[in-house]
């Protein structure tokens, strides 16, 4: 949205309320609304990835400061709380993603018009740190990294198990369907997906249609 349009949208404080639903597209996120007032909340996010080797997850873990007043959210890590409370150079600018033109760094005095209500709640990394608001958040990494190993394992024997039918799709030498060029096309092997294929005259790729 345009600054100028947001200025005096009437509506303008929606967003800041769709900010606080879950969001779909978030799925393999750990997420929580851990603070949130009619102004201003603050987010943790975690991704699962970062559950599957032996690292201190708590160092990867990300706040997100929306207000209600702000086009931009701000995001730093959460071991740089403290320096963003104190407003500290590089954290405190670097926050926000737009930050060049002057009118983008308003979103900036808006969040530093909420740190004095912030900082009485948690007024450094460790008082969020010793907050029972993380220690649910914790609590939530620790059932969703659990669980991970048996999800890994399902999504293991999906992907063979399509893969195996797109073998069996791609010996009956399937035409390709945006040229119309007759198979046999070249069958493209990818670690993260199931197996689709690449025409031999255009080049372009298709799967197995469900």
């Amino acid at each position: 949205m345009h600054r100028g349009c947001f200025r005096t949208w009437p509506e303008r404080a929606s967003l800041f309320v769709a900010w606080q639903s879950p969001d779909p597209a978030h799925g393999d996120w750990v997420i929580a609304l851990v603070h949130c007032t009619s102004t201003i909340g603050v987010k943790l996010y975690l991704h699962e990835d970062l559950l599957r080797d032996e690292r201190r997850w708590i160092d990867d873990v990300v706040v997100e400061v929306a207000h209600a007043a702000a086009l931009q959210q701000a995001q730093f890590d959460l071991k740089e709380w403290s320096a963003w409370m104190g407003c500290e150079e590089p954290v405190w600018p670097r926050s926000i993603r737009a930050r060049e033109r002057a009118e983008d760094r308003e979103d900036l005095v808006a969040f530093a018009g909420a740190l004095p209500a912030l900082r009485e709640r948690w007024p450094d990394t460790a008082a969020v740190l010793q907050s029972p608001e993380l220690e649910a958040f914790a609590v939530e990494v620790r059932r969703r990294a659990a669980g991970l190993p048996e999800r890994d394992a399902a999504a293991r024997r999906w992907r063979a198990e399509e893969n195996a039918r797109v073998h069996a799709w791609a010996r009956g030498v399937p035409p390709c369907p945006s040229c119309a060029t007759p198979g046999p096309h070249q069958l493209v092997h990818d670690d993260d997906g199931p197996l689709y294929l690449t025409c031999t005259s255009c080049n372009g790729w298709f799967c197995r249609p469900d």
